[in-house]
């Protein structure tokens, strides 16, 4: 995605991070550790990910603007 991005813009100045998956169910303490980890990796990781994709280009080029969005169940 970001290679993209460079190949056809030559340069990513901003970055929007839509996330918000959730899987509804039981209560924490009674949350699998399955269903943990596929929250993390819907959420968390994909963010993660992202930025640390991003942020060299946006370092290099002296610029960039990060936005991280989230669910409503988030908050």
């Amino acid at each position: 995605m970001v290679r993209e991005g460079m190949n056809r813009f030559g340069r990513i100045d901003i970055l929007v991070n839509t996330v918000g998956g959730f899987r509804a169910g039981a209560p924490l303490h009674e949350t699998t550790p399955e269903t943990w980890e596929f929250m993390l990796n819907l959420n968390a990781k994909t963010i993660f990910y992202s930025c640390r994709a991003v942020i060299p280009y946006m370092l290099a080029n002296g610029y960039g603007k990060i936005v991280n969005v989230s669910a409503r169940a988030a908050t």
